[in-house]
């Protein structure tokens, strides 16, 4: 909801100061934000802080011997977090954000799917918000790809 909340709000201001208003580009960015940016670094900060949550409430692991992994697995979606943030300001960063989060989720979402077991409340959200940001992020970043290309291809002269 906040993506396309950020993504409307963004597009209004856009087209009220006459500024070309690129939907793809704008939806890339604030789910970007939101999804790398805002979900990783919140669920790093969470796991860095209290290992034992993660542990025992999403992996049902309650052998202390599997903190120190979950802590740095807090490190990196921290520093994939700190990367999303970042896009929102630094926008050459969007992309491979976007890119780097769809593989991360994409991957953390089959693997929930292919282990099977009890779906939670909690694990179903976790799987269906991967799944669905490797489709948004990975699909906007593909379609801005190929889009970029394509407008490439177009202003390019032909070689002999």
């Amino acid at each position: 909801m906040l993506p396309i909340l950020s993504l409307t709000i963004e597009a209004l201001v856009r087209r009220r100061r006459g500024a070309e208003v690129d939907i793809l580009s704008i939806a890339l960015r604030w789910f970007t934000f939101w999804i790398v940016g805002v979900r990783l670094f919140t669920a790093g900060l969470s796991q860095a802080i209290q290992p034992q949550y993660t542990a025992g409430e999403i992996f049902g692991i309650e052998d202390p011997i599997v903190l120190p992994f979950i802590t740095e697995l807090g490190f990196a979606n921290l520093a994939l977090g700190t990367i999303g943030l970042a896009s929102l300001f630094v926008r050459s960063w969007v992309t491979p954000a976007a890119v780097a989060g769809a593989v991360f989720l994409g991957l953390a979402g089959v693997r929930h799917v292919i282990e099977g077991g009890d779906f939670t409340p909690e694990r179903t959200l976790a799987t269906v918000t991967d799944l669905l940001a490797l489709l948004v992020l990975g699909g906007g970043a593909l379609a801005l790809a190929l889009r970029k290309r394509g407008l490439s291809e177009r202003s390019t002269p032909p070689t002999a």
